[in-house]
């Protein structure tokens, strides 16, 4: 595991985070590929559909983290999934939306997902799960706060 290559504590919060990422990767990888996506595909598919039908690529490329022309090229191999529309105003600008195709496969991951993320709390008290949730929360807060103030 990769916590251990890095030689993360056991015990941190750190490591258990990767710990838990390298195992949803995993579980989620068969899931995933049964609805013919890979994880970034998925990734992709979910940003798209959680952006709205006025998201432009741009937008949709600055909520993944990466560059437009990253986006453009990640595009091309999904045809089958997502298509560009024009926007009526530039042409220069272009709107993602999920075909068919898209939704169906985005919907079968997200059942899926869901399945998995069910058997994960299966065995957890509820007053523990929300500590956990709070805490967790607390945690990505700090952490994005830590990531924007580098970034600037």
């Amino acid at each position: 595991m990769a916590t251990e290559q890095v030689g993360l504590q056991a015990d941190s919060l750190t490591s258990q985070a990767v710990l838990m990422n390298e195992l949803l990767a995993a579980a989620m990888e068969p899931a995933l590929n049964a609805n013919g996506l890979k994880a970034g595909t998925f990734d992709l598919l979910s940003t798209i559909h959680a952006a709205g039908p006025n998201a432009t690529q741009a937008d949709i490329a600055r909520r993944l983290g990466i560059k437009p022309p990253s986006l453009t090229e990640a595009l091309q191999g999904l045809k089958r999934f997502v298509v560009q529309i024009p926007s009526e105003k530039d042409n220069r600008v272009k709107h993602l939306k999920l075909t068919p195709d898209g939704r169906k496969a985005l919907t079968g991951s997200i059942k899926s997902v869901d399945a998995i993320s069910r058997a994960i709390v299966a065995g957890i008290d509820k007053d523990q799960l929300a500590i956990a949730i709070e805490v967790l929360r607390k945690a990505n807060r700090l952490l994005a706060q830590t990531v924007t103030s580098k970034a600037e």
